[in-house]
C-alpha cells in the first residue's frame, strides 16, 4: 500500500473536517518546536523533535492536497 492510499482510507475514515483539524493541531506543535529554537532561555529545543512534527504537518498536508484535487476551484489555482 501506498501513502497515497493510506492518506485516502484515512480520509474515508476520519473525514476531511477531522483531518483539517488535526493538520491544525499539527502545525501548532510545529510552531512551538520553531519558537524554541529562537528562544534563548529555552534549553527545551531538540531538533529531532521539530523534524518529527514538520513531518506530521506534511502528512497531513497531503492528505489535504489529496481531498482538494477533486475541487475544480483548486485545480485552477495550482
Amino acid at each position: 500500500m501506498n501513502n497515497q492510499q493510506i492518506y485516502q482510507q484515512a480520509l474515508d475514515k476520519f473525514g476531511i473536517d477531522n483531518q483539517l483539524l488535526v493538520l491544525i493541531e499539527e502545525m501548532a506543535e510545529l510552531t512551538k518546536e520553531i519558537i524554541k529554537k529562537f528562544r534563548k532561555e529555552d534549553n527545551n529545543f531538540d531538533e529531532v523533535k521539530l523534524y518529527k512534527e514538520l513531518v506530521d504537518v506534511k502528512i497531513m498536508l497531503a492528505q489535504v492536497e489529496l481531498y482538494l484535487q477533486q475541487d475544480e476551484d483548486y485545480q485552477k489555482l495550482i
